[in-house]
């Protein structure tokens, strides 16, 4: 997933255009291998919940720390405080938890259950994942 979702970024961009190209990459990722996503919920659930053996557990809880030790979001959004397109009090490490819980949780949740409305309207995935991503974006964007 994480080679899909960065693959179309571009080293000659600001870093509110890596981060926003890389949030659409990562819907047009959850349009394309939703049931991969759903897996990754699944083995989070067991994992974090069901694991009765220590070794195991120890080795699930060690692999999710060391991925935000080294993680690509804070990079684009360090990037994007330097270069200025993104504000400068933003915590890039904070940051890049929240819209990694974020994205996923809302793009597992839409590709676990088809989003429907009670009065006959139907949103799309992407619909729904952009207006997020639109959101996190304009929410840390340097207005200037």
């Amino acid at each position: 997933m994480t080679e899909f979702i960065k693959a179309g970024n571009e080293d000659n961009i600001s870093g509110k255009e890596s981060l926003r190209s890389l949030l659409y990459s990562w819907i047009d990722f959850a349009k394309e291998h939703g049931k991969e996503l759903r897996f990754i919920m699944f083995f989070d659930l067991y994992y974090k919940y069901k694991c009765q053996e220590e070794e195991l557990a120890a080795r699930f809880e060690r692999f999710i720390k060391e991925g935000f030790h080294n993680h690509f979001l804070e990079e684009m959004i360090s990037k994007g405080i330097q270069d200025g397109s993104l504000k400068p009090d933003v915590d890039s490490f904070k940051m890049s938890v929240s819209i990694f819980q974020t994205m996923m949780g809302l793009l597992q949740r839409l590709s676990s259950t088809p989003p429907s409305i009670p009065d006959a309207r139907t949103v799309e995935l992407d619909e729904i994942a952009s207006t997020v991503a639109d959101m996190i974006l304009d929410s840390i964007s340097n207005p200037s």
